[in-house]
């Protein structure tokens, strides 16, 4: 793997540029993330008051956050470096999981409201299934398979990659034709075609199930592939995703083959937090991507606003407490929580920027 010019005394890493997308693919990718911050932080809403009576309430509340840190690392390598693979991926994987669990919770509330022969509710519900095979590929195997620089291990995973898309194109395709989409759906499929037969879906789950194991095998050899090729730093890198990986695929697999609980199904939505976490260690660590400075400090202004936003509403209730009684309380606590947080933002950044 060639290796990218560096100023000099500082340790080389292993070059990840992928061919620039100009700024039309930064303002894309800008658009791509401010929708999946809002739309996943509005999961979040969405979802809360169904936690203890949705099972899939509990496993969507801890997705969607954890997509938000998926969005924001994403738009950063595709900011610093345009049209890399790997930000893309980042950034898709985000939004695929509003079409998913938005379509859900917006399929079911129609259905309840207009009855089960609802087109719309039929349509949002068959969707959310369709997109589940193709955001498994994306957000849990592409990124290995692809990881670190954007491109294949080698030419011959040409085929293996394409029959996984294959696979996962005609998955997609038979539960939009399927007259149900699932045994669960809440509406029937609009976009099924007359005398459409029913067992589709059962081909999809079959053919989706196989593209998990298959893609799955795909995602944990590359890493292993690419770990034994590598040197030094990329040998870091990799050895990080490798364990995020197998973690992810062995908490996620399952539920392809009906195994399923609410624990597996929360704990497979918090794995997928490491696979970001492996990708920012390389970074920060290992000068992956060399925007390593930028993520430092993105993550410095992050932790000193929530600790100073934490500071202002801990302040401004303690001191409205002590004020009890006193006229204009509640100006004064706000005052003196404004002057309190005031104080504290220059040794609180100079902190954690040195940590």
């Amino acid at each position: 793997m060639k290796t990218s010019d560096r100023p000099a005394g500082r340790p080389h890493a292993p070059a990840t540029t992928a061919p620039a997308a100009g700024h039309g693919g930064t303002r894309a990718a800008s658009i791509v993330w401010l929708i999946s911050v809002v739309g996943d932080l509005g999961l979040v809403a969405l979802w809360l008051p169904f936690t203890g009576t949705d099972p899939n309430g509990l496993s969507f509340v801890v997705l969607a956050p954890i997509m938000v840190v998926y969005a924001s690392l994403g738009w950063l390598i595709v900011r610093h470096r345009p049209g890399h693979r790997i930000g893309w991926l980042l950034l898709m994987t985000s939004a695929m999981v509003i079409v998913f669990a938005g379509g859900i919770y917006f399929s079911q509330r129609l259905a309840n409201e207009r009855g089960p022969d609802d087109p719309l509710a039929g349509g949002l519900f068959t969707i959310a299934v369709a997109t589940l095979v193709p955001l498994f590929v994306i957000g849990v195997a592409m990124l290995p398979i692809l990881y670190p620089d954007g491109r294949l291990p080698g030419a011959r995973w040409r085929w293996p990659v394409g029959a996984v898309l294959l696979g996962t194109a005609l998955t997609s395709a038979c539960f939009l034709l399927a007259p149900t989409a699932d045994p669960t759906a809440p509406a029937d499929n609009p976009f099924a075609p007359p005398g459409a037969p029913t067992s589709l879906s059962d081909v999809a789950g079959v053919v989706g199930s196989l593209v998990a194991v298959l893609v799955s095998m795909l995602a944990v050899a590359s890493v292993v592939v690419r770990f034994r090729r590598g040197r030094g730093d990329e040998r870091q890198q990799l050895k990080w995703m490798m364990g995020s990986v197998v973690l992810a695929v062995g908490l996620n697999v399952p539920s392809f083959f009906g195994v399923s609980s609410d624990l597996l199904s929360v704990a497979g939505a918090a794995a997928l937090l490491f696979v970001p976490i492996a990708v920012t260690i390389a970074i920060l660590r290992y000068r992956l991507y060399d925007i390593d400075r930028l993520i430092s400090r993105t993550i410095a202004y992050a932790l000193v606003t929530a600790l100073l936003a934490g500071t202002f509403v801990i302040g401004n209730l303690a001191l409205q407490t002590a004020l009890q009684g006193v006229t204009q309380r509640s100006t004064l606590a706000v005052a003196g929580s404004t002057l309190l947080v005031f104080a504290a933002a220059q040794p609180a950044w100079r902190r954690i920027r040195r940590i």
